[in-house]
């Protein structure tokens, strides 16, 4: 199984395996570097290379805030390995078509808005990553490198992906993440080496292409679109390790994906699913299964027969107590968690309100209880402990939910009376704080079937 960050990674291992004739040039650490002195980093690292320009094969120019690069780099003409990324460059330099040997180029991270005809003279180019620019469109010419095995442009304006890819009969990973697309082209269908394909974050509500085709498929990365369904050619891919399907529109589990037994992970996480098939047994390698999110109020007792799976979520279904119960029989106890845990409010308030179960700020040095947290209507554990909090506000009475409320090792003496509409607390902590012996037997009144654990005075 390949982790969904596998570009990087596999860059990484192919940049230990090329020659040690490298270079790179460091950046100047210091907060005041100024763009000259890495400019001038650039020319050192030039010069450097310079001195045997037919033995440099590598050369690393990434993170020096370049907005232009030293013409003298075409003559390292056995250079196979460029990476210029991370810097300000706005233009792609021409200077690149005549390095002809180059297998792997990074631009990662630029502000590049157009990709150049010249290209097409990189034939030997195997490695492509041109992330996180401003691409906008992807020209017919880009499809004549026919070497290409690996194409990353994820983080742009991309809108439409040319028929002319099917040219790219050797391309074995694309990735096309968070652009703009909303169509497919037929041809993707053709690119029979195609090992992953990563169209996540994107606007689609459809594959259509003949997906089956694409019979070396390994990893899908689907996340993020408005996808309501799947072709049923999927089911025949049959190396598919990873499929990712979460934060779309399925309101039903897709079925087609039943016949692929070797499958280890699947992400569904996030769409409105309202009913797991007993048939789900049939992918008996199933690692990783994320539920989140969706609109479950139980799972087939056959999911226990899964023996494999190291990884499962459930938070933000509608499971009662009783099948809540019978899902922590079905599997570990370590591996069942159905509720959504915050710790930070600022995470929690960017979060849909009613996904807030459990809220743990003790430790966050807070003087106040914040009044955002009244939004929190779900909220059934809140966790204030060690803090410097003095008062609670009757607000806090709203939180009708609350079943667990920490309080301890605070600067707090009374209780307001709204708190008695807190009729479902089974558990209070006001330990350590100042609360008088009067106090406390109020508040023992106040919540008759709580747990309260108090200072003894």
């Amino acid at each position: 199984m390949m982790p969904k960050k596998m570009l990087t990674i596999l860059l990484l291992f192919v940049s230990m395996l090329l020659p040690s004739s490298n270079i790179k040039a460091k950046k100047n650490s210091n907060s005041d570097t100024t763009r000259q002195e890495n400019t001038a980093r650039q020319g050192a690292a030039l010069v450097e290379a310079l001195n045997n320009p037919k033995l440099i094969t590598r050369l690393d120019l990434s993170g020096l805030d370049l907005n232009d690069l030293d013409p003298d780099i075409i003559k390292l003409s056995q250079l196979t390995y460029l990476n210029i990324s991370h810097n300000q460059l706005t233009q792609w330099p021409d200077l690149f078509t005549t390095l002809t040997k180059l297998k792997s180029l990074l631009a990662n991270h630029n502000q590049i808005s157009t990709v150049p005809f010249g290209i097409e003279k990189l034939r030997n180019l195997e490695w492509l990553q041109l992330d996180d620019n401003r691409i906008e469109t992807l020209p017919v010419i880009l499809f004549r490198l026919e070497k290409l095995e690996l194409l990353s442009l994820n983080q742009n304006q991309i809108k439409e992906i040319p028929p002319q890819i099917k040219n790219l009969k050797n391309l074995q990973k694309l990735s096309v993440s968070e652009n703009k697309l909303d169509l497919l082209p037929e041809a993707l269908s053709q690119l029979k080496k195609l090992q992953l394909l990563d169209i996540s974050n994107n606007k689609l509500t459809k594959l259509d292409f003949d997906i089956q085709d694409l019979i070396n498929l390994h990893w899908l990365f689907l996340s993020h679109n408005n996808v309501h369904d799947l072709p049923n050619g999927i089911g025949k891919l049959v190396h598919l390790e990873e499929i990712s399907l979460g934060h779309n529109r399925f309101d039903e589990f897709p079925a087609e994906i039943l016949g692929i037994t070797g499958l280890e992970v699947l992400d569904l996480g996030d769409n409105l699913i309202g009913e797991i098939p007993k048939e789900i047994v049939m992918l008996e390698n199933l690692r990783t299964l994320y539920l989140q999110n969706n609109k479950l109020k139980n799972l087939p007792e056959e999911l226990a027969l899964l023996k494999k799976i190291q990884d499962i979520r459930l938070e933000g279904n509608a499971f009662d107590e009783n099948e809540r119960k019978k899902i922590k029989k079905m599997f570990p106890e370590h591996l069942i968690e159905f509720d959504w845990v915050f710790t930070s409010l600022d995470k929690a308030l960017e979060a849909d309100p009613v996904k807030v179960d459990v809220l743990s700020l003790n430790a966050h040095l807070l003087t106040t209880i914040p009044q955002e947290i009244e939004k929190f209507t779900n909220l059934h554990t809140l966790l204030l402990n060690h803090n410097e909090i003095k008062n609670i506000p009757n607000f806090m009475g709203r939180l009708t939910k609350l079943k667990k409320l920490d309080l301890s090792h605070n600067q707090i003496a009374s209780v307001p009376k709204d708190m008695s509409q807190l009729k479902g607390l089974e558990h209070l902590n006001i330990v350590n704080n100042h609360f008088s012996m009067e106090e406390i037997k109020k508040i023992k009144k106040m919540f008759p079937e709580a747990v309260i654990v108090h200072d003894e005075q």
